[in-house]
């Protein structure tokens, strides 16, 4: 699994998340998904099954994160956005310490 490490000064710097952004007007969650991992982390995907929506209450406002699995297509993890990327396996992703949010999504993702 996929996971990148928040960069200073970020709010929740050197905190682990799940890639992806903000969907643009002109877009479906599978694209911008496709969209940011390619601009982010410099690899190409192919997104495959929703595993769920989850929203999460932030200072500035409710957030709604739409959550897929997705393969790795070809290209060399390249972070831009990120201080560090890495590919973890299920089982370890409790080993770091998460954004809030995506303590969330680890549930699901444990229970699918």
């Amino acid at each position: 699994i996929l996971i990148g490490k928040r960069r200073k000064p970020e709010e929740l710097a050197d905190k682990w998340e799940f890639p992806g952004g903000e969907i643009e007007s002109d877009e479906s969650p599978e694209e911008c998904l496709r969209r940011e991992v390619s601009e982010e982390l410099g690899i190409e995907i192919q997104v495959k099954n929703k595993i769920c929506e989850i929203s999460h209450e932030h200072d500035f406002g409710n957030i709604k994160f739409h959550v897929f699995f997705a393969e790795w297509k070809n290209g060399e993890l390249t972070p831009t956005t990120h201080k560090e990327a890495k590919w973890v396996p299920r089982n370890e992703l409790r080993n770091h310490d998460f954004t809030p949010a995506d303590v969330k999504i680890i549930k699901k993702i444990e229970n699918t």
